[in-house]
């Protein structure tokens, strides 16, 4: 005769299995999903010069690419967007992709929530460019340097600046087409420091890496470029920052 045994699982493991399935979700619902202390994601502002027209634009796939690298492509991603001008305060635009879930996460759906963010730049970035044109002023240092500061405060694990612009500066307190001021810049760059800042205050900017990207137009306006950018470099690398200048996003500049 052959009998069977039903075996039963113990309420007591039912529980205990539910309860680790529950704690598991619950604590990645709020890893994921709530706001923390420590810093996360990428947060990169983008700065896009109008008072010239470029002879290069910024690729906006090449922006977000750099905002969404390998490590943080399932993190937190903002890109803002502005514009510098003729005017000490500008258009500003802020492009965001919520962090990828680790239960709800699908690596197609992110690359294609990453690919609709590069359209969405490339659609902001191309209607900058078309707006480029020769000014009358163009006030560039103390908005690059109110990008940087509010970039400072974020809670970001990667910041990045990425600023298209020649960096002439034209204004009543400095202008790169005055010979005195050039003169002044080579001479005493600390004097034409305290000149641009205005009374503004440098933040601590470690951790920040800027980007200055330009392609010369003729050899006048590569050792302009030069000039200005050395400049930045010296001042922000001074606090912190890592200043990199390049031609674009790809090919770094060999240093001077």
């Amino acid at each position: 005769m052959i009998t069977h045994t039903n075996k039963t699982i113990p309420m007591k493991s039912i529980y205990i299995a539910i309860a680790i399935i529950l704690i598991t979700l619950t604590a990645s619902f709020a890893y994921y999903y709530f706001p923390k202390t420590e810093e996360d994601g990428s947060y990169l502002i983008l700065l896009i010069d109008l008072t010239d027209k470029d002879t290069v634009e910024l690729n906006a796939h090449d922006v977000v690419s750099l905002a969404t690298n390998s490590f943080l492509s399932k993190s937190e991603i903002t890109i803002q967007t502005e514009s510098l001008s003729e005017y000490q305060t500008n258009a500003v635009k802020e492009f965001h992709l919520p962090k990828e879930g680790i239960i709800t996460g699908n690596s197609m759906r992110r690359k294609r929530a990453i690919n609709k963010l590069a359209r969405q730049v490339d659609t902001t970035v191309r209607k900058m460019y078309s707006q480029q044109t020769a000014r009358s002023q163009s006030k560039l240092f103390l908005p690059f340097l109110n990008a940087v500061n509010d970039l400072s405060k974020r809670n970001a694990q990667t910041k990045t600046i990425v600023c298209a612009s020649d960096l002439t500066e034209n204004n009543k307190a400095f202008s790169c087409y005055n010979p005195k001021s050039i003169q002044l810049l080579k001479k005493d760059p600390h004097l034409v420091e305290t000149t641009l800042l205005q009374g503004s205050s440098l933040n601590n900017y470690r951790g920040i890496s800027i980007y200055l990207i330009h392609h010369p137009r003729n050899e006048r306006d590569d050792e302009m470029f030069y000039l200005m950018a050395n400049f930045y470099k010296q001042l922000y690398e001074r606090k912190g920052a890592t200043v990199y200048i390049q031609s674009d996003l790809h090919i770094q500049y060999n240093s001077r």
